[in-house]
């Protein structure tokens, strides 16, 4: 099965809503000129996901708040929490090797198991990965 990676501007000024059976991934990228606090990063989530359901959602971890993976201030698990009670699906990639959190490489092992979330190195290589899961 194809998945379609479109831009998120594609997806908002489309007129057409998304066939539920063709999953996509927004890609968030080109939307924020600065990191996006929780609270905008869930509005734009549930904007988009408003018209596009089934799809999934990426953006880079540069996009959030320059503390967003220091899982001491809760930020992270706060989002995610958000996301998974309004059944957002989110894929964050990030060069995750420069953190030097024990803590934060259990989290990403964690939050990687089927679900909602991905956290990943890099979204190219997890396409072929995406590809053949039931994203």
């Amino acid at each position: 099965m194809s998945i379609e990676v479109i831009s998120v501007q594609k997806a908002m000024h489309s007129n057409a809503q998304q066939d539920s059976s063709s999953p996509m991934i927004i890609d968030l990228t080109g939307y924020a000129l600065k990191p996006l606090d929780n609270r905008s990063a869930l509005e734009l989530f549930l904007n988009v996901t408003d018209r596009y359901r089934s799809s999934w959602l990426y953006l880079r971890g540069d996009m959030l708040a320059a503390d967003f993976f220091k899982l001491s201030n809760r930020l992270c698990g706060e989002l995610f929490q958000q996301c998974q009670t309004y059944g957002i699906k989110l894929i964050i990639s990030d060069d995750f090797s420069r953190y030097e959190s024990q803590a934060l490489l259990d989290f990403q092992f964690e939050i990687n198991k089927p679900g909602n979330f991905l956290l990943v190195n890099n979204l190219d290589d997890e396409l072929a990965h995406v590809q053949t899961s039931t994203i």
